[in-house]
């Protein structure tokens, strides 16, 4: 629970503002389902450390690197950043708007992108034209570049597997494995909502998606093998 508490802080510290919100939406997935499901005891350290962070972010903000400030910075339109990530969400939204069915094509979206408006004056705040622009956003990447018959089968897939991932928590009654599946469920809440402003490296976004599907799996094949059960295993 230490090593969390240093690790939440740094994530805090690196301004990230999707690792923030990916860190927020699993942490909150992470406490609602085990408090559900009957581990309020185990997350106890958990809310103690969210006490603690709540506490560093309001002492940080009478210092020059204040996380309270950053937080507003978001809603700023002075800052860099946020209006970068504005010109890029209008953008894919127009292009999504004149490419709905197909979009842009696989991988178009930085030479399409820089050929409207927003892509102009996304050049005054990023000044180098050779530079490929990413999406910063694994949902709008999809919706702009795939159109509706790509994001239909890809939202589908990924609510597909956190309702795969749910039922197998509901059905198991094994005590050591429920709370890794909802490690893992809260993981993927997390990706995706942070994903909604940053692309991720596509390796290690699908790794924790496809595991969502293979431990559940592996799980199943060690339970039909008997070599583990099904029900409560009391730690030795």
């Amino acid at each position: 629970w230490l090593i969390f508490f240093i690790l939440t802080l740094v994530v805090l510290y690196t301004f990230s503002r999707s690792g923030v919100i990916a860190l927020g939406f699993s942490i909150l997935a992470l406490l609602i389902l085990s408090i559900y499901f009957g581990f309020l005891k185990k997350v106890v350290p958990l809310i103690v450390i969210l006490v603690l962070t709540s506490a560093v972010v309001f002492v940080s903000d009478r210092t020059p690197k204040s996380l309270l400030d950053r937080a507003r910075s978001v809603f700023s339109t002075s800052e860099k950043s946020t209006i970068a990530h504005r010109l890029l969400l209008s953008g894919e939204i127009e292009l999504f708007l004149q490419n709905p069915i197909l979009g842009v094509g696989y991988g178009g979206f930085s030479e399409k992108f820089r050929a409207t408006d927003y892509g102009a004056e996304h050049l005054k705040i990023d000044h180098n034209p050779q530079i490929r622009l990413p999406a910063h956003s694994v949902w709008f990447e999809a919706l702009t570049e795939t159109g509706l018959v790509g994001i239909i089968p890809y939202s589908i897939f990924m609510i597909s597997v956190l309702i795969y991932l749910f039922k197998f928590i509901k059905q198991t009654s094994n005590r050591i494995i429920k709370p890794y599946c909802i490690g893992i469920f809260s993981g993927i809440v997390g990706v995706l909502a942070g994903g909604l402003f940053y692309s991720y490296n596509l390796e290690l976004f699908w790794f924790i998606i496809f595991l969502g599907i293979l431990f559940p799996l592996s799980v199943k094949v060690l339970f039909k093998e008997k070599l583990i059960f099904e029900e409560k295993i009391a730690s030795e």
